[in-house]
């Protein structure tokens, strides 16, 4: 069958009127606001493998040089990975024209990001890297924080934007993963993993991680999936083995740092 004729399996698609992410997508079509909040670009990127991106994350974490005694500097990140990564996943973008009115070639486009890195790094800071909730924390209803004992499991929420073609509209995909109940030699394993390091002769303090071991985690903690889809299925517990390969690595690094952050409380 011609390219042009293949069906695009789509990122965004509705049960019972409500958007589900389909691990499975062709594409994520990432919808980009310009500075000036003037245009909306739409980002058609492909899906990632986990190495591609744990090669360049440490470098996505800002670094804190000393200043003075009291004052530290926070130095922006190197983001020539990350742009180099979104320049190999791109595949094109909506919402743009050329000055006679043309459409502009897939050629121009990426010649375009060359010229305007600045996309290319919020390409992967706003879209591939963006999955955490985004709504406002609730207040406490309770003078005193709850412990929670025996606990079982623990639900992560997530959300992200993407554009659905099938409605011509940018969707709040809501993913819930249910991890089973995690354990101290976890957090000691999440702790290793996860390190600190202050160099004092070039008096900088830097974040380094092994990200096989907290991709190994959620790996081995989850559960199930609510609001994402496997080929159109839900993604039970039954099926864990095929669908973890696929949920995006960075969906998995944010979901693992809080289910942590659960635990304090939770009597993990």
């Amino acid at each position: 069958m011609p390219d042009a004729l293949k069906e695009t399996r789509q990122a965004v698609c509705y049960i019972d009127d409500r958007a589900h992410l389909e691990l499975l997508a062709d594409e994520f079509i990432f919808p980009i606001t310009t500075r000036d909040e003037r245009f909306k670009l739409r980002f058609h990127m492909r899906p990632y493998q986990p190495h591609e991106v744990k090669r360049f994350y440490d470098e996505m974490i800002p670094r804190r040089k000393r200043r003075t005694a009291q004052q530290m500097t926070v130095e922006t990140p190197d983001y020539t990975e990350a742009n180099a990564f979104v320049l190999d996943h791109f595949i094109c973008m909506d919402g743009v024209t050329l000055p006679d009115g043309s459409d502009p070639t897939v050629e121009q486009q990426r010649t375009w990001l060359e010229e305007n890195p600045d996309f290319l790094t919020r390409i992967f800071r706003e879209g591939y890297d963006t999955v955490g909730t985004r709504d406002e924390p609730e207040e406490p209803t309770a003078a005193k924080a709850v412990l929670v004992f025996g606990r079982q499991d623990y639900r992560i929420p997530s959300e992200f934007t993407l554009y659905s073609p099938e409605r011509c509209t940018d969707e709040t995909v809501r993913v819930g993963h249910v991890l089973s109940r995690l354990t101290q030699a976890d957090r000691h394993q999440y702790d290793r993993a996860v390190k600190v390091i202050e160099n004092a002769r070039r008096r900088e303090v830097h974040t380094e991680a092994n990200w096989d071991v907290v991709e190994g985690i959620y790996d081995s903690r989850i559960r199930s999936l609510e609001g994402a889809l496997y080929d159109g299925h839900p993604c039970t517990e039954t099926s864990k083995a095929e669908w973890r390969k696929v949920v995006p690595f960075c969906m998995k690094v944010y979901v693992t740092a809080q289910a942590f952050v659960e635990v304090e409380l939770g009597n993990g």
